[in-house]
């Protein structure tokens, strides 16, 4: 796997961003898809900081390394804290 670090985290408001280079899922079809696909580390992530967290969070991509972008980018918070206005949060986060 690529790196992993995270950008921010913070516990009380229950919140991280993690950045991933080289994520071997965004390898395997950069170029070929038209939205973000890391949905493995997606729940990985969301599972692990619900944990962290001690409530329930949800994760959405924002940037990814197969769309042509330099790294992969994760935004976990709580559900309704998402925008759902905005289409790649709708496209990840069951309503």
């Amino acid at each position: 796997m690529g790196a992993i670090e995270i950008i921010d985290f913070d516990k009380e408001a229950k919140r991280a961003l993690i950045i991933v280079d080289n994520s071997p899922f965004a390898i395997q079809v950069k170029g070929k898809v038209d939205r973000p696909m890391d949905n493995i580390l997606r729940g990985i992530f969301s599972g692990v900081f619900s944990i962290i967290f001690k409530e329930d969070v949800d994760c959405v991509e924002t940037e990814c390394f197969a769309m042509n972008a330099k790294s992969c980018k994760f935004v976990i918070k709580p559900k309704t804290e998402f925008d759902l206005e905005k289409q790649i949060v709708r496209d990840q986060i069951i309503i």
